[in-house]
């Protein structure tokens, strides 16, 4: 069966989604249950990969504007004050999908809607032995710029992604190697409905 990619568009999935993230980062990664679910969801943009009517992966985005980011909670983005900064967050996974093209997906879809909102660097925070998450990371062009604990969880890395000078993605046989190994078509049509969806602040 085909994964599909799309915005959230109403209660039910989200739902699915605290479900989802409920699964991974509390009863896998050891978060307390209120760090799964906050004020920040009211004003993030929230994507989903699905089989079915099965919610397999989702991942938030958050644009900053005149506000502050929840990775501001943890680390200091004074460095780059005047920035127009997106952050990526709660990138959930099911354990079955893991090695497929859903993380990367994702991904790609909130890379498209950040920089079609005309911000320049994603920040973006992962624990340090999600190593899978780490490396798909790097891949797509963030450096670690601290560390941090995280709760009573562990170590978490902090990592930006300037779009405009490491961004791999960029590169456009990167950019098209990524689209055609890991998604083909499946993102086009996902992509495509978001073409135009901004954000005014």
């Amino acid at each position: 069966m085909n994964i599909s990619f799309k915005l959230l568009e109403n209660e039910t999935e989200m739902e699915k989604v605290i479900n989802l993230r409920h699964k991974v980062f509390v009863e896998e990664d050891g978060y307390p249950p209120e760090a799964i679910k906050n004020t920040y969801d009211n004003k993030a943009i929230h994507f989903i990969a699905t089989k079915g009517k099965e919610v397999i992966g989702c991942v938030s985005v958050i644009l900053s504007g005149s506000k502050s980011l929840p990775f501001e909670d943890f680390i200091d983005l004074s460095p780059y004050k005047g920035e127009k900064i997106a952050e990526v967050q709660k990138l959930a996974i099911i354990p079955e999908e893991r090695k497929g093209i859903a993380a990367v997906g994702l991904m790609l879809l909130s890379y498209e809607f950040i920089k079609k909102n005309g911000y320049n660097k994603i920040c973006i925070f992962s624990l340090e032995k999600k190593t899978d998450n780490i490396r798909l990371y790097k891949r797509l062009g963030f450096k670690i710029i601290d560390k941090f604990k995280f709760y009573n969880v562990g170590n978490a890395l902090a990592m930006i992604l300037d779009m405009n000078k490491d961004s791999v993605y960029e590169k456009e046989k990167d950019k098209r190697k990524l689209k055609e190994y890991f998604i083909a078509k499946k993102l086009s049509d996902a992509i495509n409905s978001i073409i135009n969806l901004k954000i005014n602040e």
